[in-house]
């Protein structure tokens, strides 16, 4: 939906996904922005299989890249109009998170866009972090706001939107 509201399908023609897991983004950002190809990087080598069984031949090219757990190395630099990544920076560490950040960026054309989700200190305060205590997972990993501006900053992009995400 946010995808959608800030029209970042409607020229998404190259796409990069990391973490596709399911294959419930691919299949809608598919259906939805008609890319002529789709590059997935998922390191579960099932969910690989599963997505490219299920999904190629079904739409635009699909490749189901060698997934290293740290890089995009298959695509090549500024290729991509959309990179994205949902449910993945929310587990990773900070410096996996950056690197594969600065990734997508080396991706990304001029003018394309990245998207993706994570927590922050505020929106992993202590009541969060006290509701996530309750329940069994444990892997929520909070990105400080002051290093995603910095990272912004540092690498010339604008930031377009922010939005809360349940989990």
């Amino acid at each position: 939906r946010e995808m959608v509201s800030a029209e970042l399908l409607r020229s998404a023609r190259t796409v990069c996904e990391i973490g596709s897991g399911t294959g419930q983004y691919l299949e809608k950002v598919m259906a939805l922005a008609k890319p002529v190809t789709y590059e997935v990087y998922e390191t579960d080598p099932r969910w690989a299989k599963f997505l490219r069984t299920q999904y190629s031949g079904t739409g635009p090219a699909l490749f189901v890249r060698p997934a290293d757990g740290s890089s995009l190395r298959q695509t090549r630099s500024g290729s991509c109009d959309l990179v994205h990544a949902h449910a993945v920076f929310v587990y990773l560490p900070l410096l996996l998170t950056l690197g594969y950040l600065k990734e997508c960026v080396r991706v990304c054309r001029p003018g394309g866009h990245i998207m993706f989700d994570c927590f922050t200190e505020r929106s992993l305060g202590l009541a969060q972090a006290e509701a996530w205590l309750a329940g069994e997972d444990r892997f929520p990993v909070a990105i400080p706001t002051t290093v995603l501006e910095e990272f912004i900053r540092a690498e010339r992009l604008e930031l377009v939107r922010t939005f809360p995400m349940l989990y």
